[in-house]
């Protein structure tokens, strides 16, 4: 979407200011960000980069508010209640169940458990990372590093709790991840019985607007429209469309066209100095940011909007340690449902 409006902006900076430390570092991992400066600003720089990338950035910012147990904000700043929103997120939610789960799991550990969990990663994780990990959520980062764990793989987690002896928590780690098996063979389900029907690429592609002056679009020259499926109903409550995809060149367009004559699109453009282009080792960060995140969600299953979300924040980390070397990034969608890598 488009940058940020001028009311959700004074959102931001309502949300950031009233939240403390503790609060502040829980968002930030539901948010799947990396980042451990969670400082007021940087928060602020972090929840602007996000809700670009929703067409309902409100919903977003409101969802974490619910899962910080920010009740008084929701009232204040949102004008609704808890229960009002619940009902809403009913059937879109926006933040990932994995994260939710590890943040809840979080909450719930006593000071006695972590020191337990940490005496159990000893053998894997260095010394040094363990003695700096403040909450549980500081060691499920060091394990997503090493990827251990992920959205998929959640068995070590499993296992710490069982062995520290917190049974109830680790029966929700059970549910969960027998939620991600059964909508995995859902999944597969629904492309059995799908009846996939490729549209003809469009006769013509539109180039890139023209771009700032003095900056670059990071485009090539050659535009190649890639097959693009939209699944047909097959009794199936998942909202979400899956598309085939086959890379051939540094810019893709995506000419999606349902059946109801509707065009969907999604948009991702970034741009930076011409002079960083002319440089002989420059290698765009955009490009390779892209790049790892399509791969990852591929794997992961991770719809389009959440891998771009990853794309941002690999742009926004950069620039903060590059303030020379900016990427200006823009996303704009008009998606109604989730879109997979197949």
């Amino acid at each position: 979407m488009a940058l940020p409006d001028q009311r959700q902006l004074q959102t931001i900076n309502e949300i950031a200011e009233a939240l403390c430390d503790v609060e502040r570092r829980r968002l930030l991992f539901l948010c799947e960000s990396l980042d451990t400066d969670n400082s007021v600003g940087s928060l602020k720089a972090m929840l602007k980069s996000k809700v670009m990338c929703y067409e309902r950035g409100d919903l977003f910012l409101k969802e974490l508010m619910l899962q910080l147990r920010r009740f008084d904000i929701l009232r204040k700043v949102f004008k609704t209640s808890k229960e009002e929103l619940e009902r809403n997120l009913t059937c879109r939610q926006v933040l990932p169940r994995f994260r939710i789960l590890m943040a809840n799991i979080g909450e719930d550990l006593v000071n006695e458990d972590l020191d337990n969990v940490k005496f159990l990663l000893t053998s894997t994780l260095p010394r040094e990372k363990v003695e700096k990990s403040k909450n549980f959520l500081d060691v499920i980062i060091e394990l997503e590093k090493l990827d251990i764990v992920s959205p998929e793989r959640v068995d070590f987690v499993e296992n710490c709790l069982q062995n520290i002896g917190r049974l109830d928590l680790a029966k929700k780690v059970t549910a969960y991840k027998m939620s991600v098996v059964t909508s995995e063979q859902h999944s597969s389900q629904q492309q059995k019985c799908r009846a996939p029907r490729p549209f003809p690429p469009s006769n013509s592609c539109h180039p890139l607007q023209q771009t700032r002056r003095g900056q670059s679009p990071h485009s090539a020259t050659g535009i190649i429209p890639a097959p693009v499926y939209r699944e047909q109903n097959c009794q199936s409550h998942l909202d979400c469309y899956k598309f085939n995809t086959n890379p051939r060149g540094v810019c893709v367009i995506i000419d999606c066209v349902g059946n109801d004559g509707d065009a969907d699109v999604f948009w991702s453009h970034c741009w930076t100095d011409e002079c960083q282009l002319e440089q002989g080792h420059h290698r765009s960060i955009y490009l390779k940011a892209l790049t790892d995140a399509l791969h990852k969600g591929q794997r992961r299953k991770t719809h389009l909007v959440a891998v771009h979300t990853e794309v941002n924040g690999a742009i926004f980390e950069h620039n903060k340690r590059n303030p020379g070397a900016n990427y200006h990034i823009d996303l704009k969608h008009t998606l109604r449902k989730d879109l997979y890598l197949q």
